[in-house]
């Protein structure tokens, strides 16, 4: 009897592990890794990491852009070593050739320049990291020299297909010192993991039923 109650228990795990799986997972995680590599003419030793998170909603997408290196000091006044934008660009066109972007593109969003207050920046020895959000509170129109449709979600498109790439400026390279393109990355549902779980507890269980009943 104890192993036929067993034998339930693991069917119904196994069912409600199912239950929870989604077959069609919506990937919200994005990330990339900063270096000069795609940077025409720029050997920097700077790196840095960069991910973010697109809400539910589809209208938020929170950012955390960590800088590391000689560059990673906003206090360096008159250095040509010191950050001065940062922003993310959208790849147009042949922009992307023979692994470097040769033009800049256009820039759809400010994750920070100077004068900015509305992002968080945590500078420690070596690095900096800047912490935000991009919404609909960030659309400017009509501002020259940059896209027209800097609504975020006109730019989802561009962000799933990976079109978006994080450029970061300074002194010494005011067009870009060191980049990174956006990437998509597959959301890990633990509930696969419990289901296969529960599938193998029901079949050693089942075995084990047979047995005892043989």
């Amino acid at each position: 009897m104890k192993n036929r109650y067993k034998y339930l228990l693991g069917l119904a795990v196994a069912t409600m592990s199912f239950a929870m799986v989604n077959p069609v997972e919506a990937a919200t995680l994005f990330s990339t890794k900063l270096n000069s590599s795609l940077v025409p003419d720029v050997n920097s030793s700077a790196t840095g990491n960069a991910k973010f998170i697109l809400n539910d909603s589809e209208d938020e997408l929170k950012y955390e852009i960590e800088v590391l290196g000689s560059i990673a000091n906003l206090g360096a006044e008159n250095s040509g070593n010191k950050i001065t934008k940062i922003h993310l660009h959208v790849i147009e066109g042949n922009e992307f050739r023979n692994g470097e972007i040769f033009d800049d593109g256009k820039h759809v969003f400010n994750v920070y320049t100077p004068d900015d207050n509305d992002l968080q920046i945590v500078q420690d020895d070596g690095k900096v990291v800047f912490k935000g959000m991009w919404d609909e509170n960030d659309f400017v129109p009509e501002n020259p020299g940059l896209l027209d449709n800097r609504k975020l979600k006109n730019q989802l498109g561009n962000l799933f297909a990976g079109n978006l790439f994080v450029n970061v400026h300074t002194a010494n390279n005011p067009s870009s010192e060191i980049r990174g393109i956006i990437k998509q990355v597959p959301e890990y549902n633990g509930s696969l993991a419990f289901l296969i779980a529960g599938c193998t507890y029901l079949l050693w269980n089942q075995k084990k039923l047979k047995k005892t009943e043989n």
